[in-house]
């Protein structure tokens, strides 16, 4: 979030940077399930490739995808208690934090009117 303070100080929620940040977040997940996805070992199937280099290849595949595979379910953590999940969360519970509160403030100063 940009200028999270402004000129008086004050802490500033701005709800269009929140959900720019709730999407670049669900961007992020979707790019480790595409490129998890993309670098499936099972998928090499190439007849150019032969012996030690295909062995050595597919082996690294192997790492890649199983790192990205850890990463994916850390981050996902089986829905709500992943990475992403949680963060989201976290960022739409402040922003109605905030609004709550602008709320309340607006109706106290209407009623003193």
């Amino acid at each position: 979030m940009s200028g999270l303070f402004n000129s008086l100080g004050k802490i500033v929620i701005d709800v269009l940077e929140a959900q720019h940040d709730t999407r670049n977040i669900e961007n992020a997940r979707a790019k480790i399930a595409e490129a998890s996805a993309l670098l499936n070992p099972n998928k090499l199937a190439d007849d150019r490739m032969r012996g030690a280099t295909r062995d050595a290849f597919g082996n690294l595949l192997e790492t890649v995808h199983r790192e990205l595979k850890e990463m994916s379910e850390e981050v996902d953590g089986g829905g709500r208690r992943g990475i992403f999940a949680r963060l989201r969360n976290f960022i739409n519970s402040v922003v109605e934090t905030y609004q709550r509160i602008d709320r309340e403030f607006r109706d106290k100063m209407r009623s003193r009117s």
